[in-house]
């Protein structure tokens, strides 16, 4: 044991050499071991915290422990002046609110529509009944260089139906998202969107199941910049023969509309003067889901961050079974409070790093990564000072691609804004770890699209360098076999050093990453 130790520390200390892009660092000693990554795991996925759900106590209960960890590692916290004085100083608070939908009714003059058999929303519905007088037919919904559904007639404030798909410059039909009908709709001011979902029958017993579930989103829609952003209108998929049903009570004739708008390459909207209403039976609440964070201050740069993050909720407790998340992402949590508890001996020791160094565990990430939006969005910091963000997410376990004992990673985005993170990482790695860095996911290419999939991809948003790590996906992905006995803590030790010392290394260098 001793033996190892000693060689650990002449090791770490010998310079980066041999790479002269790079400029040289030295690596103080690390104590990270497993046993203190076993209990944090065996913590973070206990009954007690019953998978971690945002907006459930377990992850109340989480985010308390991770605090009182960073408490006893003697991290700062960020001050918030409009903090109550029994708030935890690390907490972030993020509002979000949870809508369970009981059942809904959707009636068009005289033809009624069941909720599960003839629609199905596909966005966040108002908690009063809706009424209306029109609803407007608009073709495909379309509007582009070579065609349009609309020749200058509005639809603001109008309830709106379209028909599947889309027609490209030929003039042929193709198929088109959903959600980009809707989103166009949207734009155009409807106060309402109707869509016919051609696979229905397919997908609606799925849709169901999830909608009576809670779904959990921000209580504010903000884009990039920070600002508040219109609230999505009610948005409701029928199925091909409810859409005969609608169609009837509008006197539309489909076909006719069809052949005829790809004659025309388009045409104009037509109302129906028709009552409809929609009712809902939901249950709505607004709870606060902190994400938790804490920083080590920086000796020459205080004011500069090195943003390492890992999402600490996941998915909670359904019909009576806990999804305990071990590798998903109690691995990431739990190697980022070995992070934190390393910078915390070095501290003591007198080791202090040129920038500052700011640890977050986010809130919400598996419900869209909203705890990571939100707060890409109210950083505590200016967001133009967070100089890199290292996001840790799934590194428990090996995947398919690799033997049990293969030493890699996958690295995503690294170099997608500044190619300077990716030689930091290969080099920092040539120095400590010499692990396979495996760059599959990072192909824009790839069909998996992780790099748009975690916390990370936030912080890309606004410019910021960003790597995400990963050692991808198994058979208990999203699954309430996920579960810690299952976790290779040798693997997690390692990448947790390789994570440590890449973070240390963009703390301590001279000058900010070169942006590409």
């Amino acid at each position: 044991m001793l033996k190892f130790g000693l060689s650990l520390v002449l090791y770490c200390w010998l310079p980066l050499a041999g790479l002269a892009q790079l400029q040289s660092t030295q690596f103080p000693p690390h104590k990270l071991n497993k046993d203190t990554m076993l209990l944090d795991m065996s913590r973070l996925t206990s009954r007690d915290f019953a998978g971690r759900g945002t907006g459930h106590e377990g992850y109340q209960r989480a985010a308390e422990m991770v605090a009182g960890k960073l408490a006893a590692f003697d991290f700062e916290y960020f001050e918030q002046p409009d903090r109550a004085p029994d708030h935890n100083p690390y907490f972030l608070s993020v509002p979000y609110k949870g809508e369970q939908l009981r059942d809904a009714h959707f009636k068009v003059g005289k033809a009624a529509f069941g909720f599960g058999t003839g629609f199905y929303p596909g966005s966040s519905l108002p908690k009063q009944p809706l009424q209306f007088g029109e609803i407007v037919f608009v073709g495909f919904g379309q509007e582009s260089v070579h065609y349009s559904d609309f020749n200058g007639t509005s639809i603001k404030d109008k309830w709106v139906v379209a028909m599947p798909g889309r027609v490209d410059s030929l003039g042929k039909w193709q198929v088109a998202e959903l959600r980009q009908q809707y989103r166009s709709l949207m734009q155009k001011g409807a106060a309402g969107v109707i869509l016919v979902n051609p696979n229905f029958d397919k997908e609606v017993k799925a849709v169901v199941s999830r909608l009576k579930h809670e779904r959990v989103s921000l209580l504010e829609t903000v884009d990039e910049s920070g600002e508040t952003v219109r609230q999505p209108i009610p948005l409701l998929l029928i199925s091909p023969k409810a859409a005969k049903k609608l169609y009837k009570q509008m006197r539309i004739n489909a076909k006719k509309q069809y052949k005829q708008r790809l004659k025309d390459k388009g045409g104009k909207p037509v109302a129906a003067i028709i009552a409809g209403s929609l009712e809902v039976d939901q249950y709505v609440r607004s709870f606060d889901a902190p994400n938790v964070i804490g920083f080590v201050r920086g000796e020459e740069k205080p004011d500069e961050y090195v943003l390492l993050s890992a999402h600490l909720d996941h998915l909670g407790e359904h019909d009576g079974e806990i999804y305990y998340g071990a590798d998903d992402n109690g691995s990431g949590s739990a190697a980022l409070l070995s992070i934190a508890r390393e910078l915390s001996s070095w501290l003591q020791a007198g080791i202090r790093p040129r920038r500052s160094i700011a640890i977050v565990w986010f809130s919400g990430e598996e419900n869209g990564l909203l705890g990571s939006k939100w707060l890409a969005n109210h950083a505590p910091m200016p967001t133009d000072m967070i100089t890199t963000n290292i996001n840790v997410d799934m590194i428990g376990r090996s995947d398919s691609r690799h033997k049990p004992d293969q030493k890699y990673i996958y690295v995503i985005g690294a170099d997608r804004i500044s190619r300077e993170l990716h030689e930091v990482g290969e080099a920092v790695n040539e120095q400590c770890c010499q692990l396979e860095l495996d760059y599959t996911y990072n192909d824009p290419k790839d069909p998996n699209r992780y790099y748009y999939r975690s916390d990370h991809y936030n912080f890309a948003k606004q410019g910021i360098p960003s790597v995400f790590y990963f050692s991808g996906v198994h058979a208990d992905y999203h699954r309430p076999t996920d579960t810690m006995d299952k976790i290779d803590f040798n693997r997690m030790l390692y990448l947790t050093e390789y994570i440590l010392y890449t973070g240390w290394e963009l703390a301590n260098r001279a000058e900010r990453l070169i942006i590409n």
